[in-house]
This record gives C-alpha cells, sequence and structure tokens, in this order.
C-alpha cells in the first residue's frame, strides 16, 4: 500500500561527501532535523550530523523527521523512533503518516484514526478512509469516511457535518466540495450548501476564492458564493498559472482572470499554460511565446 506520507514528501538521495561515512553505506539520504537516513545491505538506519549511528541500519524503511518523529517500517508494520533512535511508539501499525500539531494520521486494521506523540489513540482508530494531506486538517476540519458515507470531524474528533454524502474534498477559503447522486456543491463550516450541489465536476477554490466547474459540458468560473464570473467555455484548467486560467471556445485558446475577465483574447490555434510567467502559443501557422 502507498504510504500516506509519500505523496507529501519525497526524500532525494544525494551523493554527499561524506568520505568514510559514505563509503560505509550503501546510501545517504539528506540531514532534516539533525539526523540523516543510511541504507546497507537493503535496511535502513540513522546517523546524527557528528557521523554517529543512533540506529542500526535494521529497517525495511525510515522515513525523514518531521517533528521531531521518524516513521520506520519493519515486516510491513508501522512506528516511530525519536530524535536519539527510540522506538516511542510501537510498530503496530498498517500505515502511518507524519506528526503535525502533536498528533499523527494512522491506520490499523484497515481503518483510520489519530494519535498523539506518545502513542494515545485520541481519534478513534474507526473510519473508513481520511483527509490524508500533510496536516489532515484543513481550516480546522477533516473529512473522514464511515459506513460508506463521507462527513467532517473537527481537531478534537467531533464530528461536526454529518455523514451524508457520497465523497468530499478538503476545505479550502472556507468551502468544501461534497458529492451526493453524481452530482458536485459546496458547503460552508456550518455543513450547509452554499453552492448547489448541480455540477458534473468541480475544484477546490483556490487563494483568489474563485473556481472552476463544469455544468451541462461546459466550464464555468464561480466564486465562493456560486455566483458567476465568467461566459461558458468548453474547457478551462483546473487552476491559475501566474494569475490565468487557460480556457478555450471553439477551437480557439486564451485566458482569463480570477474574475473572469478575458486578458488575452481567444484567437490562439494552441496555448500551453504560463510557467515562468510565459505562454508558448501558435497563430496563422506560427509558434511564439507570448508573456503575461
Amino acid at each position: 500500500m502507498k504510504t500516506i506520507v509519500l505523496t507529501l514528501i519525497a526524500v532525494l538521495c544525494v551523493n554527499m561527501s561524506f568520505g568514510q561515512t559514505k563509503k560505509k553505506y550503501d546510501e545517504v539520504e539528506d540531514f532534516s532535523e539533525g539526523r540523516a537516513i543510511v541504507k546497507l545491505n537493503g535496511k535502513y538506519g540513522l546517523i546524527d550530523r557528528q557521523r554517529k549511528e543512533i540506529v542500526p541500519c535494521k529497517y525495511d524503511d525510515i522515513l525523514t523527521f518531521c517533528n521531531g518523529r521518524a516513521i520506520v517500517k519493519l515486516n510491513n508494520k508501522y512506528g516511530y523512533v525519536d530524535g536519539s533512535g527510540v522506538e516511542v511508539i510501537p510498530l503496530k501499525y498498517d500505515d502511518a503518516g507524519y506528526f503535525t500539531d502533536n498528533r499523527a494520521l494512522v491506520k490499523l486494521n484497515g481503518k483510520y484514526g489519530f494519535i498523539d506523540e506518545s502513542g494515545k489513540e485520541v481519534i478513534p482508530i474507526k473510519y473508513d478512509d481520511a483527509s490524508q494531506t500533510f496536516s489532515s486538517f484543513n481550516e480546522g476540519y477533516s473529512w473522514v469516511k464511515l459506513n460508506g458515507k463521507y462527513g467532517f470531524i473537527d481537531e478534537s474528533g467531533k464530528e461536526v457535518i454529518p455523514f451524508n454524502y457520497d465523497s468530499a474534498g478538503d476545505f479550502n477559503n472556507d468551502r468544501a466540495w461534497i458529492k451526493m447522486n453524481g452530482k458536485y456543491g459546496f458547503i460552508d463550516k456550518t455543513g450547509k450548501v452554499i453552492i448547489p450541489i448541480k455540477y458534473e465536476q468541480v475544484n477546490p477554490f483556490n487563494s483568489m476564492s474563485s473556481t472552476i466547474v463544469v455544468l451541462n459540458g461546459k466550464y464555468i468560473l464561480i466564486d465562493k458564493n456560486g455566483e458567476t464570473l465568467s461566459k461558458e467555455y468548453d474547457y478551462a484548467d483546473e487552476g491559475f498559472s501566474c494569475g490565468c486560467i487557460r480556457v478555450r471556445l471553439n477551437d480557439k485558446w486564451g485566458f482569463i482572470n480570477d474574475k473572469g475577465k478575458e486578458i488575452i483574447p481567444l484567437k490562439y490555434d494552441k496555448a500551453d499554460m504560463f510557467r515562468n510567467c510565459r505562454s508558448l502559443v501558435k497563430l496563422d501557422g506560427k509558434e511564439f511565446y507570448i508573456n503575461r
């Protein structure tokens, strides 16, 4: 199973000039919180900045230190070690996430819940699924799944939004998308439906408090109250790049801003998303770059 944190943090191996230290191990990874992961004969351990081995190479995997804990894996079970290499939480979980705000998401016997840094279960391990962002709680809420339905809990574990939904997403800008009967809409933190459950596709609200939705096969920019900001397009990108969204209508490409205004006309036969605030476009058979 893909570990919770592997989608969140990538640990890159680098060629480090550690002299005898590097020669001793098959791999030496980056330091994090004063510890580096080393590999020898297919097993992982930890060294400190003085190159002292604080955890012998005995684990099947070790994930980078974060907030004073590292996730370790042995015989397909996960637990935690502290900065001195002591196993502070036993290797008994089927999956495990990093500690944030003194709490970590874990999986045991197919169910999800949260433990504190002592290993105490602070939110019951009873949910069929849970949000697996880095902290799991976005704006103080986490979506969870129970008995085939999705709802939300707060940081105390209180179930604050009932389990009514077929699917749900994280809160962003005080809105979370939800799905019922094959359609999507948005709720606020009281569970009130703010944007009707009628769309075929939605995206999370961005920092500009707008998002692209799909209705009757057409792409539209709306604000966090559901007000339409743009006309209908045949296609639109999910998010902003350099403050723009790429759109297509009648086989012509252009760009709109966060208010839905067409700031670059729909006249191009081809247009790439902005990268470094430049887009490669095609017009009258010629390709060239335009800037924002």
